[in-house]
């Protein structure tokens, strides 16, 4: 009974874990291009937007968008994939088919930060952000999935490989690079720009239509 008990608060936490992460807007309203985790308060970019840009280049696209730390990206994918086992010895997790836990987060990792396909096989995309350490080596977390095949390569945090090679330029469609919102602060210590949940404006402007038809009863 006490190891049903344990199962169950595992599962728990590991679905608050994952429900903490929801969709947000990146650049306008309903673009759902951005990824919000509501613990952390982080906004972040969805992998698709810097697809097959070199990570100098990317941090360059857009502004109030910058690099995420090291810290924040190892948090994010361990909060992610809950389940990552490391498989030596490039820390990634492979063998993770159909009906388990791991292909379930992964699929939901593209679904919240958006894919890629593979240019000769569109059932193979890719969801792989690149950040860089706190040693200023180049790494890599996400995931790819393969539907034909059913299974995923997933990678967590502490990926031991170097990705430095992608700095200048990266494959077409393999990787991305991980950028968060980092607005900019005016001389009053005011938020000059802020982003918004799908919808949140239209919600706001219903409540001020409701009030006003109450106030017009009055």
């Amino acid at each position: 009974m006490k190891f049903i008990r344990f199962l169950a608060l595992l599962a728990f936490v590991q679905f608050s874990a994952q429900a903490s992460l929801i969709q947000w807007d990146a650049f306008n309203a309903g673009d759902q291009l951005a990824v919000k985790d509501l613990e952390t308060g982080t906004i972040w970019l969805d992998l698709s937007v810097t697809a097959g840009t070199g990570y100098f280049q990317a941090g360059d696209l857009f502004d109030e968008w910058g690099y995420a730390d090291n810290g924040q990206v190892e948090d994010l994918l361990a909060k992610a994939f809950p389940s990552f086992t490391i498989s030596t010895p490039t820390n990634y997790q492979n063998n993770c088919t159909i009906g388990n836990e791991c292909y379930e987060q992964s699929l939901n990792w593209l679904d919240l930060f958006g894919s890629t396909e593979n240019t000769l096989n569109a059932q193979v995309k890719y969801g792989f952000g690149l950040y860089e350490d706190e040693d200023g080596l180049i790494r890599m977390g996400g995931s790819r999935v393969n539907g034909s095949l059913q299974n995923v390569f997933t990678y967590g945090e502490e990926f031991t490989v170097d990705y430095t090679g992608y700095t200048t330029s990266a494959p077409t469609y393999w990787y991305s690079t991980f950028l968060t919102f980092q607005p900019v602060q005016s001389p009053d210590n005011s938020i000059d720009a802020q982003l918004s949940e799908s919808g949140l404006a239209s919600m706001f402007a219903g409540l001020l239509g409701f009030m006003l038809i109450r106030r017009r009863k009055a």
